[in-house]
């Protein structure tokens, strides 16, 4: 393990730039697509400072201010993808994390949530970050599972992910990992990888209920591995604060719908991951799963659970970035408009996070994380795919280098 952080301080000090300061830029012509929900609006948005400063109609722009012509463009906030593997590749080949960061960028999501970091790596990661390492905002979670759980498997348990099976243990687990300053906690509390391999111990609600709570008294939000229906329900009753994977064992009920929005719990797809591939996606159990994943996120939709966008990036077949734009696509495709997409990928994924405070809107006052893209997504999804420009905290990123380097 030690010599994987050696081998990611190398690559992340061979990418170190010192940035520039950022400046009064001007967005002109655009078509807004806030991340709130309301419709699309022509606008000029000015950066100043990194954030926005104003988002007014018309072109008036403050003197001196450098132009960008929007013309023929939409403007998004940065996207988010609340679950990702920044240690694993989405293929065969070995992980890189400087491409896999940077293939965020270059597709304009600008906050992920990563769930595979050892937590020896969170400062040194950090640190990096802040100084000039090309990436996102990135959120690392502290894992949690059980003896024998999944996330625990091969002995990870005892450096990687955390295995706990009572409420004493749980809360003390929480206080020993909370020194490494985690971002969130991420708990396996469903035995079951993706409802289709054997079930592995899972996590009991009183073990759950504990951690969520000492979790909480450390300002750490809780997310889940949770993929059947009935942990899911368990997960809301612990009052977790998101499910981080799609339920394909079956179809959501009035009960679980209940579950979830009493406890404000969140849910989060991740149809990308699931989606069916080849011969073996194509047999019928897996096209029963797919049918219920994209059943479910509808009915969660309708019935006022918040909707979030992750992928699962990292896993196979689901390469970081191009997945995240992807899995709005399939949000279209289970039945969401594409307004309803963006604001998943957008505002609701922030407040879900807890910071929608900072990002996630397009509004004066937040940090100026954007996304241009030639098109209207709101009306045509796919366009999404193309990004024109991205900024993050009002610095533009060269969206043409960070696209070579992944595809070097």
């Amino acid at each position: 393990m030690l010599q994987t952080v050696a081998r990611f301080l190398m690559l992340a000090l061979s990418v170190l730039s010192a940035g520039t300061a950022a400046e009064v830029i001007a967005i002109r012509g655009a078509m807004v697509v806030d991340g709130t929900g309301a419709p699309p609006r022509m606008a000029t948005v000015v950066i100043d400072g990194g954030r926005i400063s104003i988002v007014n109609p018309g072109e008036n722009a403050p003197p001196g201010a450098r132009l960008v012509d929007g013309r023929g463009k939409t403007l998004l906030p940065g996207l988010f993808d609340l679950h990702t593997h920044l240690l694993a590749s989405g293929g065969t080949l070995a992980a890189d994390w400087g491409k896999n960061l940077k293939a965020y960028l270059a597709c304009g999501v600008t906050t992920v949530a990563d769930m595979s970091t050892y937590p020896e790596q969170f400062e040194p990661m950090r640190r990096l970050i802040a100084g000039g390492l090309p990436a996102p905002r990135v959120l690392m979670a502290g894992r949690f599972s059980t003896p024998g759980g999944h996330g625990a498997e091969g002995g990870r348990g005892d450096f990687h992910t955390q295995e706990v099976t009572t409420p004493r243990e749980a809360r003390a687990a929480v206080q020993r990992f909370a020194t490494y300053k985690p971002d969130l906690i991420k708990v396996f509390t469903d035995g079951w990888r993706y409802g289709t391999d054997n079930d592995m111990t899972s996590m009991d609600e009183p073990t759950l209920k504990a951690l969520v709570e000492e979790s909480h008294k450390a300002g750490l939000k809780v997310v889940t591995h949770t993929v059947t229906v009935d942990k899911a329900k368990l997960a809301a009753r612990a009052g977790v604060d998101i499910i981080i994977h799609g339920l394909g064992d079956g179809r959501v009920d009035a009960e679980w719908l209940e579950s979830m929005k009493k406890a404000g719990t969140g849910y989060v797809q991740t149809l990308a991951v699931y989606e069916p591939r080849g011969t073996a996606g194509s047999t019928a159990p897996r096209m029963k799963r797919w049918m219920n994943l994209l059943g479910n996120g509808k009915s969660a939709f309708d019935g006022g659970v918040a909707l979030g966008a992750g992928t699962d990036a990292g896993m196979t077949g689901t390469p970081h970035g191009r997945s995240s734009l992807h899995e709005l696509e399939l949000m279209v495709a289970s039945g969401l408009t594409p307004m309803q997409a963006i604001v998943a990928a957008t505002s609701n994924s922030a407040r879900l996070l807890g910071v929608d405070k900072e990002r996630g809107t397009i509004e004066p006052g937040k940090l100026a994380d954007l996304l241009l893209v030639d098109g209207n997504p709101a009306e045509r999804i796919a366009d999404v795919y193309k990004t024109s420009r991205v900024w993050l905290g009002g610095r533009e990123v060269d969206v043409a280098a960070m696209k070579a380097a992944v595809e070097s």
